[in-house]
């Protein structure tokens, strides 16, 4: 270690970015076993999205020249993204209640 030391009589000027140290936090925070098992749960939700986009919304590659077309481009997959969620929280919600309205009709034919 003491190699690596300079040999400067001025001694050596160590400049460190500005967000290091909330760069360090985050990498303790995901060491520990709750950041461990957050990190985890990453694949099953952000990735999964991303693999979604790229895989069915066009995301692989840009269609379009310039930042906002692509910015365009973009927005219009999140949207599309957002519609199939919305809807298949629709579809849960339909099936949820037509089940609890035939378990009260048979409640009531008892």
């Amino acid at each position: 270690k003491r190699a690596s030391c300079t040999q400067a009589k001025g001694g050596k000027k160590i400049t460190r970015h500005v967000w290091e140290d909330s760069k360090e936090q985050a990498r303790e925070n995901r060491l520990t076993p709750w950041g461990k098992k957050t990190y985890k749960r990453r694949k099953e939700t952000i990735e999964r999205s991303f693999a979604d986009a790229k895989q069915h919304h066009g995301r692989r590659y840009a269609c379009f020249r310039g930042l906002q077309k692509v910015q365009i481009q973009c927005l219009l997959a999140a949207t599309a993204q957002n519609i199939k969620k919305i809807a298949l929280l629709v579809a849960m919600l339909c099936c949820f209640y037509l089940w609890r309205a035939s378990i009260s009709l048979q409640e009531k034919r008892k």
